[in-house]
C-alpha cells in the first residue's frame, strides 16, 4: 500500500475525502444543483502530495445513483497538486433535466497507480521524399441534356 499525503484545508463547502486503502473517495460537500449540460467545479479541500513513481487516476464513482453526473473530462491523472493549490474536480450534468446532488453522495473515486520508469533516447527520422509537383490537368466532363414532358 502506498502512502498518499493529502493535506486538508479548513474550508467550508469542501468535499469529504476518505483514504480507503489504495483509493480515495470524494463526496459532495453540500447540496448542489446542476443544470443540464452545466459543468461545475467541486472543491475537494485538499492538497495532494503523491510519491515519485506514482499517479492518482480520478474518475466518476461507478455506483453513483444519478447516472447523468460525470467527471469532466472522464478521467483525470495527477502526480501532485501544484504547491498551495487546492484540488478541484469538474462535474458535468450530461442528462436532460436538473440534478440535485445531496451532501455526502460519492461522486468520484481515485486509484493509486505505479508508473513505469522510462528512458528517453534520441533517434533520427528518415526523410520522406516530397511528392513531385506536377501541374494537374482538369478533367473533361461529358455534357448531358434532359427533356421535360
Amino acid at each position: 500500500m502506498v502512502k498518499i499525503n493529502f493535506y486538508k484545508i479548513n474550508k467550508e463547502g469542501s468535499s469529504s475525502v476518505t483514504n480507503d486503502g489504495d483509493r480515495l473517495l470524494f463526496s459532495v460537500p453540500e447540496p448542489t444543483v446542476i443544470q443540464p449540460s452545466e459543468i461545475i467545479k467541486i472543491k475537494t479541500g485538499i492538497i495532494m502530495k503523491v510519491p515519485l513513481g506514482y499517479v492518482i487516476t480520478i474518475s466518476t464513482y461507478p455506483n453513483l445513483p444519478i447516472e447523468a453526473v460525470e467527471l469532466f473530462p472522464a478521467a483525470i491523472t495527477i502526480d501532485s497538486c501544484a504547491p498551495g493549490t487546492e484540488l478541484e474536480l469538474a462535474v458535468r450534468n450530461s442528462g436532460r433535466s436538473q440534478l440535485n446532488l445531496m451532501a455526502g453522495i460519492l461522486f468520484a473515486i481515485g486509484y493509486v497507480n505505479e508508473t513505469q520508469n522510462i528512458e528517453l533516447g534520441e533517434f533520427e527520422l528518415d526523410t520522406v521524399p516530397s511528392p513531385s509537383k506536377e501541374k494537374s490537368v482538369p478533367q473533361k466532363k461529358d455534357s448531358f441534356s434532359f427533356e421535360v414532358k
